[in-house]
């Protein structure tokens, strides 16, 4: 199967397959994916890395990604860890954006290695996928992270090193998950236990992290810049609480000392 590398306009004259056809005929998930992907936003390339001439091309193209910034020697090292998450049901898609592009650039920059969303077991799971948390990943990466009219800088390296491991990855897969617990998105138990799992261990990590920026703080309070991380991380916290909240939720801290948390109903 050939999947186009860049997404074309797509002129909606008629209707492309349906994810169930998608499903059954693999001569017609690249139509599907295509037409799915042009409404996530400016990416430069997809690769379907369950069809074994893409994942190789996508991964040369990460590969290339690596080598531009300086880091090629470690692409061996890390690729396995880079394409674990399309392994995950309620992810199957990774976002790779090299650390030499800035975010909020409208860089059109991202590679997307997308896994077998047709192995998931509906449209509702595929589109959760794509739309709930692909489509804000790529829209932060691409336009930066703004909640209401505050902005949160990403040139400040503590803030850009947090980016794609836990602050905009939080962000994104807040609005999944609120979707699910919410009732817009119609999935089965497994993938939304699965999506709430996931949800958690990457807000654990950014409260993980936004404590040692604290510290930090803490231990010299005068430093402005410091404070800056810190209330832009708190702010951050604070949309991911009323996110939730919105779909009926609120955080819980179950260990203080690992920051664990469960999500409960209000």
């Amino acid at each position: 199967m050939k999947l186009a590398l860049t997404l074309p306009c797509v002129l909606l004259l008629a209707a492309g397959p349906s994810f169930d056809e998608a499903k059954k005929d693999p001569s017609k998930r690249a139509a599907w994916l295509t037409e799915k992907l042009a409404k996530v936003g400016a990416i430069k390339a997809y690769f379907y890395m369950a069809d074994e001439a893409q994942a190789k091309a996508g991964q040369d193209a990460i590969k290339a990604e690596y080598k531009a910034d300086g880091r090629e020697f470690f692409f061996n090292r890390e690729i396995k860890k880079v394409l674990q998450p399309i392994e995950v049901s309620s992810v199957k898609v990774v976002p790779y954006y090299r650390e030499g592009i800035d975010i909020g650039q409208k860089a059109k920059a991202g590679i997307v290695l997308v896994g077998d969303v047709f192995a998931l077991e509906s449209e509702e799971e595929a589109l959760s996928v794509i739309e709930d948390y692909l489509a804000p990943f790529v829209k932060y990466a691409e336009e930066g992270v703004k909640i209401g009219d505050r902005e949160v800088d990403m040139f400040v390296p503590a803030l850009k090193n947090m980016a794609y491991t836990t602050l905009i990855k939080s962000l994104a897969q807040s609005q999944q998950v609120a979707a699910i617990l919410g009732g817009q998105r119609k999935v089965g138990e497994s993938f939304k236990e699965t999506a709430v799992k996931e949800y958690l261990t990457t807000y654990r990590q950014f409260n993980v992290d936004l404590l040692k920026q604290k510290k930090i703080f803490d231990d010299n309070n005068e430093n402005t810049l410091q404070k800056e991380i810190w209330d832009s991380l708190e702010m951050v916290k604070a949309h991911l609480a009323s996110t939730l909240e919105k779909a009926g939720y609120v955080h819980e801290c179950t260990d203080k000392a690992t920051q664990d948390h469960v999500l409960k109903k209000k």
